[in-house]
């Protein structure tokens, strides 16, 4: 179980690292205000997306390795969830979401439509099988 939080806090930090990252490339500024980064510099849009696209390309590579790991579930499980989440609260949320908030309704709609097919093909092909196992079987607590 510890493996696959391990696996859900790497994707988190995959996912900031690479709004960071991109802020550097651009020689932009960015801050902190709790887990969120403020960002202030040249070429907005590609610092807003480069989360949620460093969270498809790892779910790319990811697919391509042992991906019943424990550790590699968590971190698939917080690619999907994040980005099914980031697409609801954007619908829902006067104004925007975070990333997807700061781009024009139609481009943030295209966006969402193509996170959602892309999460569902990650999850079709791990068989919705996000959870933890123990040796191949998930496993829950007895009651």
């Amino acid at each position: 179980m510890l493996d696959w939080l391990l696996g859900i806090g790497v994707g988190f930090i995959i996912h900031e690292a690479a709004h960071e990252a991109m802020a550097r490339a651009n020689g932009g500024q960015t801050s902190w205000k709790g887990t969120t980064i403020i960002y202030q510099g040249p070429n907005e849009k590609a610092f807003y997306m480069a989360g949620l696209a460093s969270q498809m390309i790892a779910s790319e590579i990811l697919l391509t390795r042992d991906y019943q790991t424990n550790f590699t579930k968590g971190w698939l499980a917080f690619n999907v969830g994040n980005a099914v989440s980031y697409t609801i609260k954007n619908e829902i949320t006067p104004g925007g979401y975070l990333d997807l908030g700061k781009l024009p309704k139609n481009e943030a709609r295209q966006l969402e439509t193509v996170l959602l097919i892309h999460s569902y093909t990650v999850a079709d092909r791990v068989k919705w099988k996000f959870v933890p196992t123990r040796n191949g079987v998930m496993f829950r607590k007895e009651l």
